[in-house]
Formats: structure tokens, sequence, C-alpha cells
């Protein structure tokens, strides 16, 4: 790991299983050769190939510390629970799971009757000076331990139950739709947050084509770490991003594969990985 991603539906028989999550995975997964609706377990041969069926029970605070009632964060980050939520899915046979990223250390859902003060993020608070949550600010040009040791110990503890999980690298609601003016001000690239100089102050300056060129270049080392911190376990999926902002869909969804690559996936996200060889020779999907 470097310093600091229908046809008729398969009958279900010895080579197709949903689960259940009674053990490891059995592999990467890869495109189902028999129905390419499908995925398949990507180990021995091809004919021999079982599809799988990826089927979990979504909520979306499965990764950070920091959600709790109440629009103020609390003074100790509410701990979630990983492991109760794994054993969850492990008793009805799931799995599958998307393992979702907030980008705000502090912002308000549900008209504020919810705090989403995210911990940890990618970046260390190291200061000198202090945030709009009056803790230290971000440096942006470092990565934080904690938050890739945890996402790389969370993968292999969903594997270790046979769970597949798909990893978001960007969400778009925390801007888009999280109450003002913490949907923007609670994020790490508002100005008052870092000691970088970056200072988004729209979704557009995120989201919207054309980015500042630090911030494009600051996605793009994020992507590069969480996919170098992942990439070496089968059961890792890739997420770009969700919740692009109505009225510019398309225009927002190619941003967030442009901030880590160029117009969708396939065009110049999967191939500037590649060259930065952090998308090693395993079987890794990249989809919304």
């Amino acid at each position: 790991m470097a310093d600091n991603e229908v046809n008729s539906v398969p009958a279900t028989d010895a080579r197709t299983s949903s689960g259940p999550s009674t053990g490891p995975t059995a592999g990467p997964v890869v495109v189902s050769e028999a129905n390419p609706r499908y995925f398949a377990v990507g180990l021995g041969e091809t004919a021999d190939r079982r599809a799988v069926y990826l089927t979990g029970s979504h909520v979306n605070n499965n990764f950070h510390d920091g959600s709790g009632p109440g629009a103020d964060c609390a003074e100790t980050p509410e701990p979630n629970d990983f492991h109760g939520y794994l054993g969850f899915l492990k008793d009805r046979g799931h799995n599958f799971v998307r393992l979702w990223r907030w980008e705000q250390f502090r912002s308000q859902v549900a008209g504020g009757a919810f705090h989403f003060c995210m911990t940890p993020q990618p970046w260390p608070r190291t200061g000198p000076g202090t945030a709009k949550d009056g803790k230290p600010k971000f440096d942006l040009s470092r990565f934080d331990p904690a938050f890739f040791d945890r996402l790389r110990d969370y993968v292999i503890t969903a594997g270790s139950e046979g769970i597949y999980v798909s990893v978001m690298f960007f969400e778009g609601f925390g801007l888009h739709l999280s109450l003002p003016p913490d949907n923007v001000e609670g994020h790490p690239f508002y100005a008052t947050n870092n000691v970088n100089g970056i200072g988004i102050h729209s979704i557009n300056d995120y989201q919207v084509l054309p980015l500042d060129p630090r911030v494009q270049a600051l996605q793009e080392a994020y992507i590069r770490k969480a996919v170098d911190t992942i990439q070496d376990l089968p059961n890792v999926l890739y997420a770009g991003g969700l919740f692009c902002r109505i009225g510019q869909l398309r225009t927002c969804r190619s941003t967030l594969w442009r901030s880590t690559g160029g117009l969708f996936q396939h065009r110049h996200l999967v191939p500037s990985l590649r060259n930065e060889r952090c998308l090693r020779p395993t079987y890794s999907y990249l989809g919304t």
C-alpha cells in the first residue's frame, strides 16, 4: 500500500448465488459471459464461473462517525457501528453494501433534525488556525491515515463475511441538498477550513466544469490514494458519486468522472488510474 475503485435471470443452481454470506467472498467479480447483465466470480475456467447476484440492505451512514439527532455536532463524534451493520446483513444472507463517503465535516439534514459532522476525512486537521467548527484547519496536501486505514479495514472485514463493497468516491447530496450555509461552508475545500488557499464558494466550484485546476488535482490525488489502498482486495467495486445537481445532471456526472479522469469513467478515469498504476491487474468495476 502506498504512503500516505436482462436477459433472463440465471437459474439458481450450483453456479449461481446471491449468498448467503456465510464465509469470505469467493473472489473478485467479472461480467458474466453467460449473461452480461450479471456478475460472476472471476476465478477458474470461464465455463464454470457462477453468477453472483449482489443484494443488501442500504444505510447511508456506514463509514464515518459523527451523525446524530439535532443540528449541532456532538462534542465527541457518534461512532458508527459497522460491525453491527455487517451482522445485520449476514443474518439476512446479504452480500453487498455501498460504503458511503460524506464530504462535509459539518452539515445538517432533514431540515436540521440531524447533523452530519463526518469524521474521519481524507485529510488531516493540523492547523494552524481553526475551521468553522472551531477545530484545526485541514491540510489538503497530506492524507490522514485514519481515513484510509478505516477504509481498508472495513473492506477487509466485509469481505471476511462474504460481502462485496461498492466504495463511493464522492457524494453530491451534501453540497446540493443539505442546509446552507454549511452545505458549502462545512466542506474542507471552503477557504476558511484549510491551510492551502483552496476556496470553493458553491456546488459549481466542486462539481461543474470547468474546475479550478487545484481542486481537480486534489480530487485526482484522493482517488489515486483510495484506489491504491484497497485495489488488491477481491471484494471491491467503485462508485463515482451520487446526487448530482438537478438541472445539470449530465455536466455534473461528467465532472465527477472528470475530476478523477474524463467524461464518464471509461473515457479517462480508468485509463488515467491505470497510467498511475493504481488499477492493478485485478477485477474491479466502477459505476454510479
